[in-house]
């Protein structure tokens, strides 16, 4: 019997995108799979679009005020049946209607693991490729220190979470906005590793409103926290790196930064301990 599927949609405001979202998900050939919509009271077409395909396949979908996306995907894990979880963000799609077939079979031939991550193609806002296999793997299992300490990538597009990591970590912190899905996995990651699958399974869009596409302190910030509050050292290089992107993209420390640009000590201590990355060696 094949394993149940529940593809997970966080959605706001995004009625020209979520309809190709849908239709991925709609027209894969797997069964059973179902798709729970959580949209945070969308005010432009999405309620149209969704509407019009209730019915035609397994979507379920709700549209309330929320507080944000880890908070949509909670509500949606707690009414997800299926074994499988993925998370398909409404500008996101499966890349063909065979995607969901390939991951089960893979799984199926891969048992011990609870956590599968595959690899995403980007596209920008019209849809067209602009690179394919994006975040190619290094090790084919991913291990919380290498999760923590070799930069690895996360990609949830493309990733399946068995039901029982949700129950032994819970859900997706509030705390973070953009990098829920890092932090996610390091705490995943104490108790399952990743295994990575040579597999290409959805396309990541990239257009002016992405998050990913944004770069300023926030980000940094979260990607800092997420490291240091699950063991990160705090003069790891990664982790340097982003508590560099705070304060260099802060407008209160940012000439603060540019200063310690042009020390030449610093400069030197940088490139001695390999620190480049940092934007200060030479």
């Amino acid at each position: 019997m094949n394993p149940k599927i529940s593809i997970i949609t966080a959605s706001y405001k995004h009625g020209r995108f979520i309809e190709q979202a849908i239709l991925s998900v709609k027209n894969q050939t797997y069964s059973p799979i179902e798709h729970i919509v959580m949209d945070g009271g969308s005010t432009d077409d999405t309620m149209d679009i969704l509407r019009r395909y209730e019915g035609t396949y397994c979507l379920r979908w709700r549209s309330q005020p929320d507080r944000g996306q880890s908070h949509a995907y909670n509500k949606a894990i707690e009414i997800s049946t299926g074994e499988w979880i993925n998370f398909l963000n409404s500008d996101d799609y499966l890349l063909d209607n065979e995607s969901i077939n390939r991951v089960v079979e893979y799984i199926r031939r891969h048992p011990g693991f609870s956590i599968f991550m595959g690899k995403i193609w980007t596209v920008n806002d019209g849809g067209c490729i602009l690179q394919n296999n994006e975040a190619p793997f290094v090790h084919s299992v991913y291990t919380h220190d290498i999760l923590l300490n070799e930069d690895a990538a996360v990609v949830h597009q493309a990733t399946f979470y068995h039901r029982r990591v949700f129950e032994r970590v819970g859900g997706y912190s509030e705390r973070f906005r953009y990098h829920m899905d890092y932090e996610f996995h390091l705490r995943a990651s104490k108790y399952f590793d990743v295994r990575a699958m040579e597999l290409p399974v959805a396309a990541l869009r990239g257009h002016p409103g992405a998050k990913h596409c944004k770069s300023d302190s926030h980000r940094y910030t979260e990607m800092f926290w997420a490291r240091r509050s699950n063991g990160g050292k705090l003069v790891h290089k990664h982790n340097l790196y982003f508590l560099k992107g705070f304060i260099a993209s802060h407008p209160w420390t940012k000439p603060l930064y540019d200063s310690l640009k042009r020390v030449s000590l610093l400069q030197r201590i940088a490139t001695r301990m390999g620190w480049n990355r940092l934007g200060l060696g030479s």
